[in-house]
């Protein structure tokens, strides 16, 4: 056993140094692209992300370190040592748990387990998980329990570890449990998943062809003991678990198949056939799609979990060897091609299962996703060039685990640590995976992510949960973003070192809100729309706006004369007499004002003589002996000076003296009556003074056009009348 693990070291680094070759420009992939290339350790082999804190882990195979890696400014922000500088511990695998951010990285050479706390990048202990040259080849975590499991491939043991800091047995080993099944000869796991819904822990054991399950529900009597062994293909590899269903798929590498697991009751249900040498697998556990990166056949099989059947056959690069898949039901699957050097590319298969490339460093051997930034990065460990390369998906939405935020009243508060509260709901089927952990930040979402409280619902798939800020905000405004996560968002995945890591994460929430003094008080408006008389038939443009600066202006909307407007809006004045304008604004509180402005629209009216315009009277006068008879004309038109006839207009003449004495003119025939000469375009009255007695001279009177609309009367336009006496009459 020894001489063979010196020669696969030999055989890694003899591959190491025949990957030895220019880059080339990359290969378009539609809506990916690479943001960025980040220099690690020697051999980066196995990647995983703590999408809570923004931190991806690399184990560098040829190094005694972990580069740890920021994932919202893709820069290394820590090398921490997992053994002695100059020494060889070949770190193979690595896994991460977001509930208490602690980081596992197994050696495989020096046979020991080192737990990195995620909040210092410092090593907390080295737990031996085997012994030296034992080679423990992958680890995973158990987010429902806390515990870790490493598998050791030479001893035949699944190793657990106690990964709850209030625990008196935190970071030591409570159970060894052996799951050799064809004594004496070896079983060799390799692989190991964790289905943290049934607390089940599977290996895929390459040389028993078997996969064994143990026990990891505390409360069961068969705790921590492997209860099934369900016989698979010739040299299981790759291991994946759906904990929606409960299924577990198993990547066959010899017999070129991928065994279906009944989680439930520990069977066999299906074989599929797949390509040559099957190496990766993971799930879309939304779509219900299983992604098998086929090592030999340089493709990728991709099954329906609902039939059991392969559903399409991609073609990839040269030798896939590990693929991830995006959690969402537009979620992408990344497919690391680990031969391909000219350049090394990554296959992208979209939801439509059509395949592009994208290329990136060399020999990739393994990909993970911080699905809780802002957008979504891939992050892909090339082994040949020791890098990571940074891919930008395109967006990505739709999980099925979504959070709510109750407002706060009127959207704002005067205490600089509010308390928030809402819910978060997993609507996963039909084995639903119970959120572990609901996650907020306020103003970015680019930093590490704190906890809330859960107050109700605590170990379900439904919680209610409570966010205190944790330091004073300042006044103005902000936004809260929470997102919970589920059971599936630890690495639960691990095949021959390389995680499947494709952590499931619910839909990021958002909602603004204000601190500051309580608002109270509604937005003031400003109407910047000049109030005059306007003519009949002009435009007018519209201006208007609303401030508040407490919670700031929600909404603003305005009506004219009933029909709604806008600012900036230019309409026609074609109602004559009395306008409103009516303008409505809400603030963020709730607080509403209305303001209503009122002009007037009328006819251009042109008095035609005998009325004369004297300055000194003021505008237009008529002089009328006692005794004459009074001819009154005018004419009205448009603000285009287009003729206005309209039957609605009548005329007054008034005492001023008394304005009790007055008499109205309607348009008709008859004596004193108005008529319309459509040929002159004038509205003509003959007035016979002698019929009304109250008009006399030494009088002044008042002529008046206005229009009736129902029982108001709009004036239009005025002239004076004075009354002289008769000449004739002062001569006798």
């Amino acid at each position: 056993m020894k001489t063979c693990r010196k020669l696969s070291a030999s055989a890694l680094l003899l591959l190491l140094l025949l990957a030895i070759g220019a880059l080339a420009a990359p290969i378009a992939a539609a809506g990916d692209v690479v943001t960025s290339t980040i220099p690690t350790g020697s051999g980066p082999y196995a990647v995983a992300v703590n999408p809570v804190q923004h931190r991806a882990y690399v184990a560098n195979y040829w190094d005694y370190r972990v580069s740890v890696i920021n994932t919202a400014s893709d820069t290394v922000e820590a090398q921490v040592p997992v053994a002695a500088p100059g020494t060889w511990p070949f770190p193979i695998s690595i896994a991460v748990n977001p509930n208490t951010n602690k980081v596992y990285v197994v050696n495989w050479f020096k046979g020991d387990l080192v737990v990195i706390n995620g909040a210092t990048n410092a090593v907390e202990t080295s737990i031996p998980v085997g012994y030296s040259h034992a080679n423990p080849r992958a680890v995973v975590v158990n987010p429902s329990t806390n515990k870790v499991y490493v598998a050791n491939y030479s001893t035949d043991i699944v190793y657990a570890i106690e990964g709850n800091p209030a625990s008196p047995n935190y970071n030591s080993v409570v159970a060894a449990i052996p799951v050799k099944t064809n004594a004496p000869n070896w079983s060799q796991p390799r692989a190991i998943a964790v289905n943290p819904n049934l607390n089940r822990i599977y290996t895929g054991n390459g040389a028993s062809n078997d996969v064994s399950v143990i026990d990891g529900d505390p409360t069961s009597p068969t705790y921590h003991q492997m209860i099934a062994s369900v016989p698979a293909g010739t040299g299981p590899r790759a291991i994946s678990v759906n904990p929606d269903n409960g299924k577990v798929y198993v990547a066959n590498i010899t017999s070129n198949n991928v065994t279906v697991i009944n989680g439930v009751n520990n069977t066999a249900e299906a074989t599929i056939g797949v390509g040559t040498s099957p190496r990766g697998i993971d799930i879309n556990t939304t779509t219900n799609k299983i992604y098998v990166a086929n090592y030999g056949s340089d493709n990728v099989s991709i099954i329906n979990g609902a039939t059991n059947a392969v559903s399409a056959t991609v073609a990839a690069g040269s030798k896939p060897r590990t693929v991830a898949a995006v959690n969402s039901p537009t979620g992408n699957a990344y497919v690391a091609n680990y031969g391909s050097t000219t350049p090394s590319t990554v296959t992208i298969i979209n939801s439509s299962d059509m395949a592009s490339s994208l290329g990136v460093g060399l020999n990739p051997v393994s990909v993970a996703i911080d699905a809780l930034l802002p957008g979504i990065k891939v992050f892909v460990a090339n082994w040949g060039s020791n890098s990571v390369t940074v891919i930008d998906p395109p967006a990505n939405s739709g999980s099925p685990l979504v959070s709510s935020i109750n407002p706060l009243p009127g959207n704002a508060t005067p205490s600089t640590t509010p308390v928030f509260t809402g819910t978060a709901v997993n609507h996963r089927a039909p084995f639903n995976s119970n959120i572990t952990t609901v996650l907020y930040q306020i103003d970015s979402l680019t930093g590490p992510w704190q906890k809330a409280t859960i107050t109700g619902g605590a170990g379900s798939p439904s919680v209610t949960w409570q966010a205190t800020t944790s330091s004073p905000l300042d006044y103005g405004p902000h936004t809260i973003h929470v997102a919970a996560l589920d059971a599936t968002g630890a690495t639960i995945s691990s095949s021959d070192g390389n995680a499947s890591n494709s952590p499931s994460v619910g839909d990021v929430a958002s909602y603004s809100f204000k601190v500051g003094v309580s608002d109270t008080t509604p937005p003031d408006i400003v109407n910047l729309t000049p109030l005059r008389t306007y003519i009949y038939k002009a435009p007018m443009t519209l201006g208007f706006y609303a401030t508040d600066e407490q919670s700031g202006v929600a909404s603003t909307a305005a009506t004219l004369n009933g029909r709604s407007v806008l600012s900036g809006q230019t309409v026609t004045l074609d109602q004559v007499g009395k306008n409103t304008l009516t303008i409505t604004a809400t603030d963020n509180a709730g607080n509403s004002r209305t303001s209503t402005y009122t002009f007037d629209v009328a006819y251009d009216v042109k008095w035609l003589p005998p009325l004369k315009y004297v300055e000194a009277n003021g505008g237009y006068t008529h002089t009328l002996e006692v005794d004459d008879d009074l001819a009154i004309k005018w004419s009205m038109y448009d603000y285009y000076g287009k003729p206005v006839i309209d039957p609605a207009v009548v005329l007054i003449i008034s005492d001023r003296a008394d304005p009790g004495n007055a008499v109205t003119f309607i348009q008709g025939v008859g004596e004193d009556r108005i008529r319309y000469n459509a040929v002159r375009n004038f509205y003509k009255i003959e007035f016979d003074a002698e019929g009304y007695p109250w008009i006399r001279a030494g009088g002044v009177y008042d002529i008046k056009i206005g229009r009736v609309e129902g029982f108001l009367l709009e004036l239009l336009t005025s002239a004076s009348l004075q009354v002289v006496a008769d000449e004739e009459a002062e001569e006798d």
